[in-house]
């Protein structure tokens, strides 16, 4: 990638859980062994996982010249659906990189796939019948009309 000058990036099924510091580390070494600047932003559901592995999660990392124009860096924190970054464009238009993933699967499909952490976690939150994908739908159209909202 380095060769071929990518500025900006996204992962989507990282398969890796960001809440041991030394994985996000390890994310940020790995990116800044490549390019001078580097910045990463990485997520994954809030279920309680055991292991530096995790099924599901986004990453987005901004390269080079870039780094200097991210006015906003955010991630889906409850159920690490995307992660995303706001650049400051030309005219100081707002240009919005998102890196996402939908789950697969509609109801629950293994212990530890994205789709159970997922269905789970909307489970806890009183939603009766949960469909991880519909809610993606819903949340990520939401999440645009935020954005277009702010200009």
């Amino acid at each position: 990638m380095k060769k071929k000058t990518v500025d900006l990036f996204g992962l989507a099924e990282i398969g890796i859980n960001p809440k041991f510091p030394q994985v996000t580390e390890e994310i940020s070494q790995i990116a800044r062994c490549n390019w001078l600047h580097a910045v990463t932003n990485l997520t994954n559901t809030k279920q309680e996982q055991q292991g530096l592995s995790q099924r599901g999660g986004t990453s987005i990392i901004t390269t080079n010249h870039w780094v200097s124009r991210i006015v906003e860096q955010v991630h889906d924190t409850k159920l690490g659906r995307w992660t995303y970054h706001i650049l400051r464009g030309s005219h100081n238009h707002r240009v919005v990189f998102v890196s996402a993933y939908c789950v697969g699967q509609h109801t629950v499909s293994g212990p530890t796939t994205a789709a159970t952490q997922q269905w789970a976690s909307l489970m806890k939150d009183g939603q009766k019948n949960p469909n991880p994908r519909r809610q993606f739908m819903v949340d990520l159209t939401r999440q645009l009309h935020t954005w277009m909202d702010k200009g």
